[in-house]
């Protein structure tokens, strides 16, 4: 690793790939130019950060409902419920789940951001939660098809 990458905090690194300004300045502090690989240095270093369990569960507040959905979704794609599996089921951090997959980690993203906004679509259809539906009458199940 580049020893003005080793200096920085997980944090900072999060900070500096999360801010053209931020990882140009940096860049001009320390005399480095551009590349690819200064940037998976910085990716590496920030992913301490974002694997943190402390973090992990705050940055994952809807894993439990985001498990469930891919579970009972009938027409999720297949790529869907795997990220939503080795993220959630297995604890992979998502540039994990992009080595494992073979795909980018923007891919990983992209795939987990959909996922997302089907749960959201799903919920917004639901009259109701399995919980306020003592009956059983399965509404919600339905919905999430």
């Amino acid at each position: 690793m580049h020893s003005a990458v080793d200096e920085l905090t997980p944090a900072d690194a999060l900070d500096l790939v999360g801010s053209p300004w931020l990882y140009a300045t940096w860049r001009q502090k320390h005399g480095l130019a551009h590349s690819g690989h200064l940037l998976q240095l910085l990716w590496e270093r920030a992913e301490a950060c974002l694997d943190e369990p402390s973090q992990s569960d705050a940055r994952r507040r809807d894993a439990d409902s985001l498990r469930q959905f891919s579970r009972r979704a009938a027409r999720l794609p297949a790529r869907q419920r795997q990220i939503a599996s080795l993220l959630l089921d297995h604890g992979l951090s998502l540039t994990e789940c992009a080595r494992e997959l073979g795909i980018s980690r923007e891919t990983a993203r992209t795939h987990l951001r959909r996922l997302r906004e089907s749960e959201r679509r799903a919920r917004a259809r639901m009259p109701q939660t399995d919980a306020e539906d003592p009956g059983g009458s399965g509404d919600a199940d339905k919905a999430l098809r």
